[in-house]
């Protein structure tokens, strides 16, 4: 996933950057089109989103072994 997002960010010409880190909050800089934004994210939001990805990896990994095996 994270290639692929890179990917695509470099086609559309977008670039993110870590910026700085407050108590709980990492912030990125994005530059888009001679614009740049900040954005931040809480490690709850984060922790969340990585318990859900790999939630649906290991689903996923499972589904494929279930096949391999039959």
């Amino acid at each position: 996933d994270t290639y692929r997002l890179q990917k695509e960010l470099k086609q559309r010409n977008i670039k993110m950057l870590a910026d700085e880190q407050d108590d709980f909050i990492t912030y990125y800089k994005i530059f888009c089109r001679g614009y740049q934004e900040r954005f931040g994210l809480t490690r709850d939001v984060m922790r969340t989103e990585i318990s859900l990805r790999l939630t649906k990896y290991t689903a996923e990994l499972g589904a494929i072994l279930k096949d391999h095996l039959k």
